[in-house]
């Protein structure tokens, strides 16, 4: 009885490795075709960008200042005085006759003018500073230019004095000449007026813009304000590789929303002797920042033609004929566009088709294995 057991559990065990092999001869078991399929990697997914619509701009930015066209410190016309007032703030304007400030209790006028006081003028005084004077005079009240310091100069000038607050200095007496009667004194000499050089400050340009204010009330004179004046206008610092780049025609921009004109380049060199080409650029209107606010300045070097489109750099692939291509992919299908490339820029480049190629198509830039 047991021999028959164990007989019967041994064909079992039998017929178990029978099966277990020839299950695993008939996996292994496969065609030529299969065998090919299974070495091959899997196909690639491709990496696509979007093409958008030109043009594409070439541009460089830099840091730029406003300022006005000239810049004037202006200094006490006299040692020793103390400043007593301060007739002005940083961004005021300055009209012919307002005073700057105050220097020892006296005025310091500003006048239109092309050179300084370099005396005091009184009443029958001759010269071209006289001329000066009295060209300064007519912007207010008219007036006519003779170089000679007589009674309407000596009038028109007590007039300025006075809408500011202030009496002017009286000078040497002036005697009248002319006949008396027989016993008759003649009449007393009036006082002259006096105009001191210390309170008169010609300036080039009025109406002109107070820069900045550097003295403050019981100072010892010395520099007192920076004018400013002329067409306003923004200067950029080049680095020596962007000197030649800039085009004389370049439109810009100030901080992206204020129209620029590029002007041209000029040389400036540093307190430490270092020479360094300054970009001015031009407002196209009235500008509104204020002396020295800093904008950044974008500047156009190349603009695409209006019919390209732009795709990203990578996108473009060469052929062994030289052609330049795209592979564009549509409803899961890849397609190759031979293209011209037109603008190149910051890994961006704009390119003509003639046909194939629109806004909105997906170019191949890399394939993930």
């Amino acid at each position: 009885m047991l021999r028959k057991s164990l007989l019967a559990a041994g064909l079992v065990a039998l017929l178990l490795a029978a099966t277990g092999v020839t299950w695993w001869i008939a996996s292994e078991a496969r065609t030529p075709e299969q065998r090919s399929l299974d070495s091959e990697p899997p196909p690639d997914s491709v990496i696509t960008a979007e093409v958008v619509a030109g043009p594409l701009l070439e541009e460089m930015e830099l840091p730029g200042t406003v300022v006005r066209e000239s810049t004037t410190t202006v200094s006490a016309p006299q040692e020793g005085a103390i400043v007593t007032e301060l007739g002005v703030e940083s961004g005021d304007t300055i009209e012919t006759g307002d005073v700057v400030a105050e220097l020892n209790g006296r005025p310091l006028i500003a006048l239109p003018g092309s050179f300084r006081s370099y005396r005091d003028l009184s009443e029958g005084d001759e010269g071209r500073d006289v001329e000066q004077l009295q060209q300064a005079l007519a912007v207010l009240y008219g007036g006519d230019v003779t170089g000679y310091f007589g009674p309407n100069t000596a009038n028109f000038v007590d007039q300025l004095y006075q809408r500011n607050g202030y009496s002017p200095l009286e000078g040497d007496p002036v005697e009248e000449v002319g006949p008396t009667e027989e016993g008759e004194e003649p009449p007393t000499p009036e006082p002259s007026v006096l105009v001191p050089q210390a309170e008169l400050l010609f300036l080039p340009t009025l109406p002109a813009v107070v820069g900045e204010v550097l003295a403050n009330i019981d100072d010892d004179a010395g520099d007192l304000v920076t004018i400013v004046s002329g067409d306003w206008h923004v200067e950029s610092s080049l680095r020596g590789a962007d000197t030649q780049q800039i085009p004389a025609d370049a439109a810009a921009t100030g901080d992206g929303e204020t129209d620029l004109v590029f002007v041209g380049t000029r040389g400036e060199t540093t307190e430490e002797g270092e020479v360094r080409n300054i970009a001015v650029f031009g407002f196209s209107d009235e500008p509104e920042f204020d002396e020295g606010e800093t904008v950044t300045v974008t500047v156009e070097l190349a603009r695409s033609e209006s019919e390209t489109v732009v795709v990203p750099a990578t996108a473009l692939w060469e052929r062994s004929n030289g052609t330049t291509v795209v592979t564009v992919l549509e409803d899961g299908e890849l397609r190759d566009v031979e293209v011209d490339i037109d603008l190149s820029h910051r890994g961006r480049t704009s390119v003509v088709a003639e046909t194939g190629l629109a806004p909105g198509d997906l170019v191949v830039v890399g394939r993930d294995r």
